[in-house]
């Protein structure tokens, strides 16, 4: 990963703000996985001292990546997921109505890419990668004062496909041709709870 925050040059694009660059893992000729569970029961956490009610936040993460051969010393695969479930709960102090609002957070993560070497001198490369989520107390927005009603439900559907080829022209030329198309339905929503807020 490199993040650039200014002064960077024309291959990266016009923007404003700062850039980052990620290079993803490809597959190779051995077959390779590995998997990943975090997980938090409540009840571990320090009580909060301010609430009158226990309240918890409760986690479990899942993830896991797969990559190896299609063909052996031509077509390579990998594939990545991760899925998270959280409900945390936030504690209401506010006299019109105490008590714990429980917002949940689920968010789902896939990524795939295919290389496949077509000769000495070309590459092909395709890759698809989706992230979903929601959330139905973003930012602790209830708690405290702020009163359930108060809540709104942040949801995420991005999915995005990128097709390129690199070729080596000589020693000293590249060339690399990318195409890409991304899709966000919506990037962000925000829905309150009640629309009367």
């Amino acid at each position: 990963v490199e993040v650039l925050p200014n002064s960077f040059n024309a291959e990266y694009g016009r923007t404003t703000g700062a850039v980052v660059n990620v290079v993803t893992k490809t597959g190779t000729n051995a077959y390779h996985g590995e998997a990943t569970i975090i997980g938090r029961p409540s009840g571990i956490e320090a009580r909060n001292p301010v609430s009158t009610s226990p309240t918890a936040d409760r986690l479990a993460q899942f993830s896991g990546t797969v990559s190896g051969p299609i063909v052996r010393d031509r077509t390579f695969v990998l594939v990545s997921g991760q899925y998270a479930h959280q409900n945390r709960d936030s504690s209401i102090t506010s006299p019109l109505g105490p008590g714990v609002f429980t917002g949940r957070y689920r968010q789902g993560l896939f990524f795939a890419r295919v290389d496949h070497q077509i000769d000495d001198a070309n590459r092909l490369t395709a890759r698809v990668n989706f992230d979903r989520a929601y959330d139905t107390n973003p930012a602790d927005a209830v708690g405290g004062l702020s009163l359930p009603s108060a809540a709104r439900t942040f949801t995420r559907d991005t999915y995005a496909a990128v097709i390129s080829e690199t070729a080596t022209l000589s020693p000293w030329w590249l060339n690399s041709f990318h195409a890409q198309l991304q899709v966000g339905s919506p990037i962000t929503e925000f829905r309150p709870a009640d629309p009367s807020t």
